[in-house]
């Protein structure tokens, strides 16, 4: 297991990792950093030989005992700053894997690698292309992380909110169904109470299933949002562009209706408007004048 990002000073290191994997081997890169930056857990099966540490990466060779799967992991944290990342790329190029064996990086490699990694501020080329080059150069492939459990899950709620909206529509219809009947006994016979308190519980029972349609639908609603707009999809920059749409004021009319778009005029505009409610300041006020017989 892989940690980035700990900011734990060394004196601390071996208290915290008892706590978090007790009986655990581990290794971080202590050495290079003043906070450990990368930390490297594994089990007592897992054979884990330990090839290179910088400040930015911890590369080691990983064998399962039981299963013999054996791989290349490098667990990156590469700095802020795109001149160190420069190292970064340079000492990945330098590590010499064999064709046939595996090679597993992960981490945060604070590095965008196209124009849809970003949201607001424009990517340009140069940015991107150091990533670029180590990707192509070492032959690699970008993977997103998706959890396949979390995506079963999804399926079996949504499975499960279809079910019980379909319940919902059936109470629901049923309910207005009984209400037209009542209803239409009540034109009949409108001296016959019952029929007024059997309307009453009637309606209390369709707004009941309204309210909980309507929670349902929320839920659902949620359930989309985890599955499609928390991993930087199309879906969640639909919905950032809509809600950007909303929120902007892209024109304003004066009070004389003048169309103002520009920015430099949208801005003392509102600043004289909101002067204006705030009244003006004088140091004399005119009195009163009072006829006394």
């Amino acid at each position: 297991m892989g940690c980035i990002e700990t900011r734990v000073k060394e004196h601390q290191a071996k208290k915290i990792q008892k706590k978090i994997a007790q009986g655990w081997n581990a290794c971080c890169n202590s050495s290079f950093v003043v906070n450990e930056r990368i930390w490297i857990l594994w089990k007592a099966h897992i054979q884990v030989q330990i090839i290179l540490i910088t400040d930015q990466f911890i590369h080691c060779l990983i064998e399962d005992t039981s299963t013999q799967f054996k791989t290349h992991l490098s667990v990156i944290y590469a700095q802020n700053d795109g001149h160190q990342r420069e190292n970064l790329w340079r000492d990945l190029r330098q590590i010499n894997i064999p064709a046939h064996e595996i090679w597993l990086l992960s981490g945060d490699f604070n590095n965008v690698l196209s124009s849809e990694d970003r949201i607001g501020s424009p990517v340009i080329a140069v940015e991107i292309q150091g990533f670029k080059d180590v990707i192509d150069t070492l032959q690699l492939t970008p993977f997103r992380a998706k959890d396949l459990v979390q995506t079963k899950d999804y399926d079996r709620r949504t499975e499960g909110y279809k079910c019980l909206y379909d319940f919902i529509q059936t109470e629901t219809g049923a309910g207005k169904k009984k209400l037209d009947i009542i209803q239409s006994q009540i034109q009949q016979y409108p001296l016959a109470h019952g029929l007024f308190y059997e309307e009453k519980d009637t309606l209390a029972e369709i707004e009941k299933w309204s309210n909980v349609e309507e929670h349902v639908m929320r839920q659902k609603s949620n359930a989309c949002w985890i599955e499609c707009g928390d991993t930087n999809t199309k879906y969640f920059h639909a919905q950032w562009k809509i809600r950007s749409s909303q929120n902007s004021i892209t024109s304003i009319y004066t009070n004389i209706g003048i169309k103002l778009t520009e920015p430099k005029l949208v801005e003392p505009e509102f600043i004289s408007v909101f002067q204006s409610f705030m009244g003006d300041c004088t140091t004399e006020f005119p009195c009163a004048k009072h006829s006394y017989n």
